[in-house]
């Protein structure tokens, strides 16, 4: 199967002028400003320094092999910010094969615009038969694979949490972004804490989901950390109902969930048409509008905000608080639910 990845920027998106969005509670009365330009909404950095390969984790495989799982990270060079708000990338791959580094220039973009990004591996099972998917799958293994994908990914954030001095990162504003298989990564970070599963509360400030969809055990709660999914109307792999009906039951519970659509776009790197590389612009620009009014406004980035949390721990386990989400998105009519639909991404 073709590589479908994304981990790039799966961030916000929105193609503007053919696009709908689904979901979004009410808006606050009163919305902490953002600004139209500068750091973290545009690039503002000519270059960027990658450190690739640091280890963060120690995994035994579905092949009872241990493997130590590295991450790449990108930041602006020459920044000096005491802080930065943090990135964490998921690439796709059918959970059958992943390549951190293969992120449609994701890193670099972000990194120009200020944000420290972190790139990472997790468990993927390559003999798992994902050539009949969506129509065909094991629904069991799909599963185990997704929960140690996201195990993975959690580690990921206490590593981050664990090394905030040493990369001057800001641990309240860690967001979860992914592509296909990686999105749904990002899609779990955000709802699948504080249930039966993986109990404990979000490590993320906010997920942006591309081209994917969450497991339906993922149930998001009222107060579940902000989501923008984009997704093309024609995706072959991952159905775009399949990422409206989450949201759809996100927002039914009160949650922040808004699902934006580029219509006639496709899977990344499978369908013709796909909706990266070819709308990786619009994707990056609403990205950083959405990380900048949900998640760094309300911490005070752009100044008088509310009074910011005090900064979070390092978890003992890989689950941690995330900070709060920010203000709402105007309102937009909810996506019809469809109960039951079997699950996930590419």
């Amino acid at each position: 199967m073709d590589i479908l990845l994304g981990g790039r920027l799966a961030a916000a998106v929105l193609a503007v002028g053919a696009l709908t969005a689904h979901g979004a509670p009410p808006a606050l009365a009163q919305e902490p400003e953002v600004p139209a330009g500068g750091r973290y909404l545009e690039p503002v950095f000519d270059d960027v320094t990658v450190t690739y390969d640091v280890p963060f984790h120690t995994v035994v495989n579905s092949r009872g092999e241990t493997q130590t799982l590295r991450l790449d990270l990108y930041e602006p060079a020459g920044d000096t910010a005491a802080q930065r708000p943090v990135v964490l990338m998921m690439s796709g791959g059918f959970l059958n094969f992943i390549y951190k580094s293969y992120l449609f220039g994701a890193g670099e973009a972000y990194a120009r615009a200020g944000y420290v990004v972190a790139s990472i591996e997790y468990r993927v099972r390559p003999e798992m038969d994902m050539s009949g998917f969506p129509e065909v799958f094991d629904e069991d293994e799909l599963t185990a694979a997704s929960l140690d994908a996201y195990d993975d990914a959690l580690a990921a954030t206490a590593w981050l949490r664990d090394h905030a001095d040493e990369h001057r990162l800001d641990a309240r504003a860690l967001v979860a972004a992914g592509g296909s298989a990686g999105g749904s990564i990002a899609w779990h970070l955000a709802w699948l804490p504080g249930g039966d599963v993986r109990p404990g509360p979000p490590a993320v400030a906010a997920a942006l989901p591309l081209s994917a969809a969450p497991l339906n055990l993922a149930v998001p709660t009222a107060d579940a950390p902000p989501v923008l999914a984009s997704h093309g109307t024609d995706d072959t792999v991952i159905p775009y109902a399949w990422a409206t009906d989450a949201c759809a039951r996100a927002v039914a519970v009160g949650a922040r969930c808004d699902v934006v659509a580029f219509e006639g776009a496709g899977h990344p790197a499978v369908d013709p048409s796909p909706i990266v590389p070819q709308h990786n612009d619009e994707v990056r620009r609403r990205a950083f509008a959405f990380i900048a009014r949900e998640v760094l406004a309300p911490l005070g980035y752009f100044g008088a905000p509310d009074p910011a949390p005090d900064p979070v721990p390092a978890p003992a386990d890989p689950a941690a608080p995330a900070a709060p989400g920010g203000p709402a998105l105007p309102e937009a009519a909810p996506a019809a639910a469809v109960p039951g639909r079997p699950t996930y991404t590419g």
